[in-house]
């Protein structure tokens, strides 16, 4: 358990390529038994995209709703849904932003 008297380290980011799909939800992909890994993603690939050595990157989509992958070995990884299932879901809106902040922490200990 992390005492209260120490601050925690804020998280850092890495370089990795971040897959975009379109929008896939849970019922669609092949999982690693109940794990947020997934063996293929049966929707289509839109782009993939390299983050900078902080973990960040920029690019410009059309609007519409996406969902965002990395990958660990030959495993796909997303570990956060929307009410519907929908993984790793990001919403473009025209002329907007979106921010997203993507935990990669799949070799985490809590």
């Amino acid at each position: 358990m992390p005492s209260p008297d120490v601050k925690p380290i804020p998280p850092k980011g890495i370089s990795t390529f971040l897959y975009i799909y379109e929008l896939t939800n849970l019922s669609q992909v092949q999982r690693q038994g109940q794990s947020a890994f997934y063996y293929s993603i049966p929707s289509k690939l839109i782009t993939r995209i390299e983050t900078d050595t902080n973990g960040y990157f920029k690019i410009n989509l059309p609007a519409g709703r996406y969902s965002l992958f990395v990958k660990k070995d030959k495993l796909f990884f997303a570990n956060w849904f929307d009410k519907d299932n929908n993984i790793a879901p990001v919403e473009v809106l025209p002329g907007k932003f979106s921010k997203v902040e993507f935990r990669v922490d799949y070799d985490a200990v809590y």
